[in-house]
């Protein structure tokens, strides 16, 4: 699995050495957790599932930046100009043009 990650330029990797994300990895993870943040946060405030953090979990890496940042787009926003629902994680960030 490493190894196709390597290949892929997300990780280095070096067997029996360790792995190490590199820069592409890097923004690829933020890229996926924000992504992640954003359904999770659509499935628990608009669809108001219970279990949202495991569906999110699972339906994260199969959802394009765009669909995730239309996701964001339809969230609740409160007199801040942040998402409504209450989460210990912070809330999705979209494009800083784009406002509640």
């Amino acid at each position: 699995m490493f190894q196709r990650l390597a290949d892929d330029g997300l990780v280095s990797y070096e067997p029996y050495d360790g792995v190490t994300l590199t820069e592409s990895g890097r923004k690829h993870t933020a890229q996926l957790h924000e992504t992640y943040v954003t359904v999770s946060w659509f499935f628990r405030g608009v669809l108001e599932l219970d279990d949202y953090e495991t569906e999110a979990m699972e339906l994260a890496g199969l959802v394009s930046p765009t669909v995730a940042k239309r996701l964001a787009a339809t969230l609740p926003c409160d007199t801040e100009g942040t998402a409504t629902p209450e989460f210990d994680e912070p809330a999705p960030t979209v494009n800083e043009d784009e406002s509640c």
